[in-house]
């Protein structure tokens, strides 16, 4: 029984880590997408 709970903990550890990646890697997309909009329109209102 104690072996079934350490397996389950761990796998949801392992889930949490992941899900907290992805939340990363959208979130540092989307404020690349946030500058890259800022640097065109900047580059816009320039011309």
């Amino acid at each position: 029984i104690v072996v079934q709970y350490c397996k389950i903990s761990i796998s949801l550890e392992y889930v949490n880590n992941k899900s907290l990646v992805l939340m990363t890697y959208l979130s540092s997309i989307l404020y690349m997408g946030i500058v890259k909009l800022g640097l065109v329109l900047s580059q816009n209102k320039v011309k």
